[in-house]
């Protein structure tokens, strides 16, 4: 009877010591995705298109096989490569009109 006893103990102990481990483990896990979420924070970017009578539709931007699409008007939250795709559009863009504008045709 004394053993049954003491194998009670034995497991009652086992069960507590797996529970305060499953609870370090939650603990973990949980810091893990705070961590992860701190990350994914500071790895967005503010992005904000002009809107226009010319450009008034969203933009999509496609990077690594992910589909973004920017509204124009507002200030939103991107992910840092779209930002920069974004950015590199913008100065394209101005220097394709500078290009333009500098090798129109001029009347002498």
């Amino acid at each position: 009877m004394k053993k049954e006893v003491d194998n009670s103990a034995i497991e009652a102990e086992k069960n507590t010591i797996e529970a305060e481990d499953s609870v370090k483990e939650a603990e973990n896990s949980d810091k893990e995705a705070e961590n992860s979420a701190k990350k994914a924070d500071s790895n967005m970017k503010e992005v904000y298109l002009d809107y226009n009578d010319r450009e008034k539709y969203p933009v999509t931007v496609i990077v690594n096989g992910v589909k973004t699409i920017v509204p124009r008007g507002k200030k939103v939250l991107a992910s840092a490569a779209v930002a920069e795709v974004l950015e590199n559009a913008k100065a394209q863009k101005i220097a394709a009109e500078r290009f333009a504008d500098e090798n129109s045709y001029k009347e002498a």
